[in-house]
């Protein structure tokens, strides 16, 4: 499999790689073939038994790299990881050997870490507090469920009258 997945890292001009460390950290890659369309390979879920520190986690990269048999310098574009404060220094250190690498933060983490932080808010968490118990009462309660179910199904008979009256009258 490894002999596979190394011809087809050859054939690749360059290389996105995306990581998430925990005790395994996958390393996918990614490229785009030639209909324009992205591929991804799983280049290893290595074991991380080591403290993430920057540099462990710089070296994990460029390991996996090599195991793979990709000269680290011609093909690796991008690297794409949460913004975890090792992970952006192993970053940092990455671009001291390799200048036109470049270093980015997954959206979707840093739209968590927002969102995290508004739901913080006092405010904000009142009003999920409120709906966590609302949706918890219907959750618990098939009376309540039934009614709301019964309720929910009238309402979409008036909305389908209303839009079928407001054809007629088109």
């Amino acid at each position: 499999m490894r002999g596979v997945l190394k011809s087809e890292l050859k054939s690749v001009p360059g290389l996105s790689i995306t990581t998430d460390l925990c005790s395994y950290g996958t390393y996918t890659g990614h490229d785009i073939v030639s209909t324009l369309s992205i591929r991804s390979l799983v280049i290893e879920t290595p074991e991380f038994l080591n403290r993430h520190t920057t540099e462990n986690v710089a070296e994990a990269l460029q390991t996996v790299l090599e195991n793979a048999g990709l000269d680290v310098g011609e093909k690796l574009v991008s690297v794409v990881s949460d913004q975890a404060a090792n992970m952006v220094a192993a970053g940092r250190l990455l671009q001291e050997e390799l200048p036109n690498l470049f270093v980015v933060f997954c959206a979707c983490h840093r739209l968590q870490t927002a969102l995290q932080h508004v739901t913080d808010l006092a405010s904000v968490s009142k009003v999920l507090s409120a709906c966590r118990r609302v949706i918890g009462h219907f959750k618990h309660s098939n009376v309540a469920s039934q009614a709301l179910r019964e309720r929910q199904a009238l309402r979409e008979r008036q909305a389908l009258r209303e839009r079928q009256a407001l054809r007629e009258r088109q």
